[in-house]
């Protein structure tokens, strides 16, 4: 193990390995760091988009990650209160699967396996802080030791070391949501799609079951809802996420003889319609520690493989270069702005006017007898 790298990777989740593993095949010296050893439970929605199968099959995952547990998922389903509920796949025209509910668990130690393969990892250490010399990171502090480098990606999460230590601010209530989730086994009508529901109480976000096992009736189940909007309700995520699947007349009878496999869990998801900084001198910061999850849907994991390769494509010319400041790192940033600003920007755009319950009423009855609409939005989720 060096005291020296060209890069070191903090956070080994679904953005920082594929980074690492990208750097790592280009030949260049990388530490991949994570204060977890895998495999480790991560809290999430699961769910496996067809475009991040398409982007796992173009970097050659796709065939390592199927092999672990997982659900195909065949449709996805929306319902609202007032207008009903409909299917979207009919809109897309494809007759395979439109992705799968993969564990988080799983995903990402598969991930982790394969950056392994050629980049040094340190699994199970926490990283302290940012070496800084001269306004120039050059390396980080872990609990025993000092490790040099030339360039420190920041891939360890919204409530990651790296963005509070380069000072940036990823939690801004007008643009973050809450999630809870836990397991449900024995749920009645489970079926190959994963189920988004609008209802009033959760508004403005949504309810969603995801399965996971259908034989076992499993299903990843939980909520999000905006945090402006937690804390002017004063809502109490675990126990709405409870109380729906006891009580709600659309659920209690599928979760009557449910049931709950573990602790219910919460995290943050930062939206990437609020504008960061990305890159510093010596630095740059991806997926959820860029704050890239996308405002509608409230999915990060495409995005973090997407900033991951735009990363490790401009650290490697930053590398040839040996430019390692701010504004030779800002090509990276530019990059991410020009490939996801517009999409986050939509994205935005729908979620805002979703927060009106006339709006979404209508949007949701708009969509149930348009093919056009239905298609914008499973190309959107799928």
């Amino acid at each position: 193990m060096s005291n020296d790298y060209d890069v070191i990777v903090v956070g080994a989740g679904p953005a920082g390995s594929i980074c690492a593993r990208s750097l790592g095949i280009a030949g260049v010296q990388v530490l991949l760091i994570d204060k977890a050893q895998f495999p480790r439970d991560k809290a999430c929605g699961d769910f496996i988009s067809a475009r991040l199968c398409d982007q796992m099959r173009r970097l050659g995952l796709y065939d390592a990650v199927k092999k672990v547990p997982h659900c195909l998922i065949e449709d996805l389903l929306f319902s609202h209160p007032k207008v009903g509920s409909f299917y979207v796949k009919e809109s897309l025209n494809r007759e395979s699967s439109t992705g799968f509910v993969c564990r988080r668990k799983h995903l990402d130690a598969v991930l982790f396996e394969e950056a392994e393969k050629c980049v040094d990892v340190l699994a199970g250490v926490k990283v302290k802080g940012l070496v800084m010399e001269n306004g120039q990171v050059i390396g980080v502090q872990t609990e025993d030791r000092t490790i040099r480098t030339k360039v420190v990606v920041g891939a360890d999460g919204a409530n990651g070391v790296t963005a509070k230590a380069l000072g940036v601010e990823t939690f801004d209530e007008n643009h973050h949501a809450v999630a809870v989730r836990s397991y449900y086994s024995n749920i009645k009508g489970l079926t190959s799609s994963v189920e988004l529901h609008f209802l009033d109480q959760v508004q403005p976000g949504y309810f969603w079951i995801f399965p996971v096992d259908l034989a076992a009736g499993e299903a990843n189940v939980g909520l999000g809802i905006l945090s402006r909007d937690v804390r002017y309700r004063d809502l109490k995520m675990k126990q709405l996420l409870s109380d729906l699947v006891k009580e709600h007349p659309q659920f209690r009878e599928r979760f009557a003889e449910a049931h709950c496999s573990e602790p219910i869990k919460g995290w943050s998801l930062p939206f990437g319609s609020k504008r960061r900084s990305l890159a510093f001198n010596g630095a740059v910061l991806i997926g959820d520690a860029a704050g890239l999850i996308d405002p509608m849907s409230g999915e990060g994991i495409e995005n973090a493989f997407r900033s991951a390769e735009c990363a490790s494509l401009k650290i490697q010319k930053a590398l040839i270069a040996n430019d390692f400041s701010q504004s030779s790192l800002a090509e990276y940033e530019k990059a991410v702005e020009a490939m996801l600003r517009p999409e986050l920007r939509k994205g935005y755009l729908i979620q805002k006017v979703s927060r009106s319950p006339f709006c979404l009423k209508l949007i949701f009855s708009l969509l149930k007898h348009s093919r056009t609409g239905r298609r914008v939005i499973a190309n959107k989720f799928f």
